[in-house]
Parts: structure tokens; C-alpha cells; sequence
């Protein structure tokens, strides 16, 4: 009875051979879902320093007349290659797969982030302008980033990891709003820049331990296929039927830039959208925390407050009454992003 057992499930790993091995099956996407939400951190952390230190960059740069002009600049200078850099990202990572990519895009990132460092740390105008020219890698390396979870997570779990991505990503915008400020009354603004630098490098830590995870399995497949074509060969030469799957499969043609043509319109809708958003949410946020201290902090308090803590004032109609410090602002924003990033991902679902 034994032996029977044995000879009834011998055949059993070869025919495990006709069932594709895929990422997406793979019990190591969860894996590489962590690892690509942490290496975005950086990347928008770095990108939101500037607004997160406005006045306090202003004041150890000596106070410049035209400081303005120069802050807007930062921006300007980030955002205009960015404007194109991200369409031959994409191609750029066709062309030279998804791992090449992301560790050329975030070592861009880490540089332009050091360089600005160095800038700001010896007080050149200029150099903090390369720093931030450097930072074109940033929308290319979210495009790289995008097209790894896309190998590892199909249908429904794709706008799963799609939301949970851009929610910790955000995250790091939300974290560099209050830790830098924090870190420059601490210890200073320069060391609240080189925080930056150093969550930059952990991003690209995070990119050098999934390269050989995702080189590792896509191996796996090969190997898989190989031996599926060895065994339908051996099966062809002994007349015995075999799965042609493989041979049916065509080619899929590279991507060429006559392919944006080709885009359904509501691909172009979509883009709209997100011109809007942006064009309204990251231009407030560059220039909020001077906004917000001009209107709010640098103001008489009514005459019956009497100021017993930073975040308190105390009269005889109103004992105690918290005044709002950020923080329960900033907590709304994730909660309500983390809504958002659901609602889509069912929305998606539920159209796939």
C-alpha cells in the first residue's frame, strides 16, 4: 500500500512543472511590498525640506533680499526636468529593467540630497541649486518603483499595494514636517539637512536588498521554464502530448514613443486630474509654514489670555483651550489619506 502511494505521487513534480511560477503567487511579495514602500521615504522627505524649514533656511543663509526668488527656485529647479524626465524614465526602464533603474534613480536622489547638504552647510547658493537640479531621479524613481510592484502584485492586489505604497510614501512628507523643525531647535539645521541625506541612504539600502530578491526569483522562473521546455521536448520525441504553451506565446514588441498615441482617454483624464491636484496641494504646502506663522503666530493674544504654556492659554471664560499646534492637523491628513488610498483600491477592484 505503501509502495502504491509512492508510485501514485511520483508523477506529481513534473506536472507541477506545467503550473507558471510568478511573482505574483510568491509568498516574497509581502516582502518586496515593504521594501518598496520604505525606499520612497526618503525621496519625499528630501523633497518637502525646503517647506519645512522656509524660515529657519532664510535665517542662517543671512537673510537675503531676494530669498523668495531663491526659495522659489528650489522648486523650479526640481520640478522643471521633472516635467519630462519621467516619460524617458519609463522608457528608461523597459529598456534596462526595473532593478538598473531604481538603484541609478535613488543614487541620483542621495546625491542631489548630499549636495544640497553640502550647500547649505557652507552657505553657496549655487551649490545648493545642483543639489536640487540633481533631484530629477525623484518622479523617474517613483515610475521604477511603480512597475516593481506591478510584477509582483496582479488584479486586486495591485491597487492593494498601489495604496499602501503611496500612503507610507506620503508619510515621509508628513514625518519631514515635523521632524525638522523639530531636529533644527535641537541640534541645529544642519543636522536636521544631513537627517535627510541619511534617510536617503536608508532608500537605497532598501533598493540594494531588493535586487537580489527580485533577480533571485525572476532566476527561479527561468529555471522553471527551461525545464518545462526540456520535458515538453523529451515528451515530443517519445510521441507523447505536451503543453505548447510556451511556443504559442508571442513576443510582446518593445515600447517605442509612438506608444503614447496609442493611450485610451481615459489615461488622459486621469493625467488632468492629477494636474490639479498637485498643481493646488504641493504649491500651498511649499509656502505654508511662512503663511501659517505670518497669520497666525506672530499675533497679539487677546487681552484676557494669559499664556501659562506654548500650547495653552488660560482665561476666566475658558480655563483651558489647546490651540492648535499642527499636530492634530497633520493626523487628520493621514487618516483622511489612508481613506482615500481604501476607497480607490476598492474602487479599482470592484472595476477589474
Amino acid at each position: 500500500m505503501t509502495e502504491a502511494k509512492v508510485s501514485k505521487d511520483e508523477p506529481r513534480p513534473s506536472n507541477s512543472l506545467n503550473i507558471p511560477l510568478e511573482k505574483s503567487t510568491s509568498s516574497t511579495r509581502w516582502i518586496i511590498l515593504v521594501l518598496a514602500c520604505l525606499m520612497l521615504v526618503g525621496s519625499y522627505y528630501c523633497f518637502d525640506i525646503p517647506a519645512a524649514l522656509k524660515t529657519q533656511l532664510d535665517d542662517y543663509m543671512g537673510d537675503p533680499s531676494d530669498y523668495e526668488m531663491r526659495f522659489g527656485l528650489l522648486y523650479t529647479l526640481y520640478a522643471a526636468p521633472n516635467v519630462i524626465l519621467p516619460f524617458f524614465g519609463g522608457v528608461f526602464v523597459d529598456k534596462l529593467g526595473v532593478r538598473l533603474s531604481l538603484l541609478v534613480f535613488c543614487s541620483l536622489i542621495t546625491l542631489g540630497q548630499l549636495l544640497f547638504c553640502v550647500g547649505v552647510t557652507i552657505k553657496s547658493w549655487p551649490v545648493i541649486f545642483i543639489g536640487r537640479v540633481f533631484g530629477f531621479g525623484g518622479e523617474s524613481f517613483t515610475v521604477a518603483n511603480s512597475v516593481l510592484l506591478a510584477e509582483w502584485f496582479k488584479g486586486r492586489e495591485l491597487a492593494f499595494a498601489f495604496g499602501i505604497n503611496l500612503s507610507v510614501a506620503k508619510l515621509g512628507s508628513v514625518f519631514n514636517n515635523m521632524a525638522s523643525p523639530a531636529l533644527t531647535n535641537s541640534a541645529g539645521i544642519i543636522f536636521a539637512l544631513w537627517f535627510g541625506t541619511i534617510l536617503c541612504g536608508f532608500s537605497l539600502l532598501c533598493v540594494l536588498a531588493t535586487m537580489p530578491i527580485d533577480k533571485a526569483m525572476d532566476e527561479r522562473i527561468e529555471a522553471q521554464a527551461q525545464l518545462l521546455l526540456a520535458e515538453n521536448q523529451e515528451k515530443r520525441e517519445k510521441g507523447e502530448d505536451c503543453e505548447d504553451e510556451e511556443d504559442d506565446v508571442s513576443e510582446e514588441p518593445e515600447p517605442g514613443m509612438n506608444d503614447v498615441f496609442k493611450l485610451e482617454h481615459i489615461f488622459w483624464v486621469l493625467v488632468v486630474s492629477c494636474m490639479v491636484v498637485y498643481g493646488c496641494v504641493l504649491p500651498f504646502n511649499n509656502i505654508s509654514s511662512s503663511l501659517l506663522l505670518e497669520r497666525d503666530y506672530f499675533m497679539e493674544p487677546p487681552s484676557e489670555c494669559q499664556l501659562t504654556d506654548p500650547y495653552e492659554c488660560q482665561s476666566e471664560t475658558n480655563p483651558v483651550s489647546k490651540v492648535s499646534t499642527g499636530y492634530s492637523i497633520l493626523l487628520t491628513i493621514v487618516i483622511n489619506h489612508f481613506i482615500i488610498c481604501l476607497y480607490l483600491s476598492i474602487s479599482i477592484e470592484r472595476t477589474t
